[in-house]
């Protein structure tokens, strides 16, 4: 017998691995500050601090609205997440050192699995 959802309920496996992704984005942004995760040559003793710090609140916060699970909150974080990766790659796109390293390979991976998934919750979500 095949489950179907309501037209206001969300698939919570979709839900639950947004959640996971943000969580992850958090802590490779967390590894990247702690200087585990290499991002090249990136020179950070003239970095601010505050970056590191807003990259990892915004991800959680991003994350936990996740879980609200409202389509138009779902839509915002799909903008924002799309404007840090474009800022990041228009930033950096004379970079290869930086954008071909661990820390940002693997961080614009998972954010773009993330915008991938939020696309899919909000076609998802959609009422008939």
């Amino acid at each position: 017998m095949e489950k179907t959802l309501a037209a206001n309920q969300t698939p919570s496996k979709a839900v639950w691995l947004a959640f996971g992704l943000a969580l992850a984005t958090v802590a490779v942004y967390a590894l990247i500050f702690l200087h585990v995760l290499g991002i090249g040559d990136y020179d950070w003793a003239n970095a601010p601090a505050f970056i590191g710090y807003a990259a990892m609140g915004g991800y959680l916060l991003g994350g936990l609205l996740i879980l609200v699970r409202q389509r138009w909150l779902w839509f915002i974080g799909l903008l924002i997440n799309g404007l840090v990766m474009f800022a990041y790659f228009s930033m950096h796109q004379a970079e290869p050192a930086l954008l071909l390293s661990a820390g940002g390979l693997i961080s614009k991976a998972l954010q773009l699995l993330l915008e991938v998934v939020l696309i899919y919750l909000i076609f998802a979500s959609k009422k008939k």
